[in-house]
């Protein structure tokens, strides 16, 4: 039986790399494996509950950016305590160097994995001063992207890209979940309905979403705008809803389990996002048959379909967006259940990573 710790260095609610951690566990076979999962100070009460129900632990620690000295040392305690097989982590810079500290001064023998997700630091000093150190202290380097994997890792270290997978049957389009959710929301079949799935933070452009809203109103055009996600610039984005007197266009979902329904019920996903190592929900919304918008900072693999279309998220540009949402209608059903990529499919790249378990 191995014995094998994830930590996820982001808050583990259900942004991309807390949802991608999530999908790994969901769907590996885990007959032989035990996992303990160290949360960065919170966790969506139904992916704790989903991992305590199947006899694995979570451990729930102090913020590592409020308290790292506190977070480090419960690290170190866990670890030395009960002597893992693999230690998976998940993140997006090289201030993962407080982790793989506490596991060198707990003196593992564990193998370190570690999974690159992001492609850009809030720290930028602190990034470029421990990057060598964090490549000197890991067995495996992982990545969701190329993009990522050079961000992180060294040239001289290798690494290999593990795609961002998901369940492609579970995202496919259900009509009757499309009457239900739009009769819920009081959203009418001639409402074009627009979604947009992400953390409340800065690099997700929520406010570009709200101008261009605004801009669309002033247009008389039918739509609404749902908000699916939370995070610590969601009340700034509802204040701004308030200024320009949107609240009948934009509506806020917060954290919801069912995302695939809300996919069925929309008419268009759009993600103009800042920067981006990957965007697996432009995946989810493509095996959803949506038509999907998204900036030009998401890497072109995210490309699986005819139906995403990069733009430019400059102001000046919010013209062209309207157009396009204007035009742009769903897939006919047929063509969403014949959407037969597999190259996402979660459950041949779980497979890929339980093999790295086990070696």
């Amino acid at each position: 039986m191995k014995k094998i710790l994830i930590i996820n260095t982001n808050i583990f609610n259900r942004n991309g790399m807390s949802t991608v951690v999530m999908n790994y566990y969901q769907c590996m076979d885990r007959s032989n494996k035990k996992f303990d999962f160290i949360s960065n100070e919170y966790m969506e009460p139904d992916f704790k509950k989903y991992i305590e129900d199947h006899e694995d632990k979570v451990f729930m620690f102090s913020n590592r950016k409020k308290f790292p000295i506190k977070y480090f040392s419960s690290i170190r305690k866990i670890i030395k305590k009960n002597h893992y097989d693999v230690i998976h982590i998940h993140t997006n810079s090289s201030t993962v160097s407080i982790e793989l500290l506490a596991i060198q001064l707990s003196r593992s023998n564990a193998k370190v994995i570690l999974h690159a997700h992001g492609v850009t630091t809030n720290h930028p000093y602190i990034h470029k001063f421990f990057k060598n150190y964090v490549n000197r202290n890991i067995d495996i380097a992982l990545a969701s992207s190329d993009k990522a994997g050079k961000f992180l890792f060294t040239d001289q270290k290798k690494f290999k890209v593990i795609k961002n997978g998901i369940n492609t049957k579970k995202f496919e389009f259900n009509e009757a979940d499309r009457k239900l959710i739009r009769k819920k929301l009081n959203i009418s079949d001639d409402t074009k309905l627009l979604v947009h799935v992400a953390a409340f933070s800065k690099n997700k452009n929520h406010d570009f979403l709200i101008e261009l809203c605004n801009e669309m109103k002033t247009k008389l055009l039918d739509f609404k705008l749902i908000l699916i996600g939370t995070g610590e610039l969601e009340k700034e984005i509802q204040q701004l809803v308030n200024d320009y007197s949107l609240m009948d266009k934009v509506i806020f979902l917060g954290s919801i389990q069912d995302i695939e329904k809300y996919y069925s019920a929309s008419d268009i996903f759009l993600l103009p996002s800042i920067h981006e190592s990957f965007g697996i929900v432009a995946i989810e919304a493509q095996a959803n048959g949506l038509p999907c918008l998204v900036s030009t900072a998401l890497p072109r693999t995210v490309k699986l379909t005819d139906n995403i279309e990069f733009l430019s998220i400059e102001r000046i540009n919010f013209e062209i967006w309207i157009e396009k949402i204007k035009k742009l209608k769903r897939n006919s059903i047929d063509s969403v259940n014949n959407w037969t990529t597999k190259e996402y499919e979660i459950t041949s790249i779980v497979g890929e990573i339980s093999e790295l378990y086990e070696k």
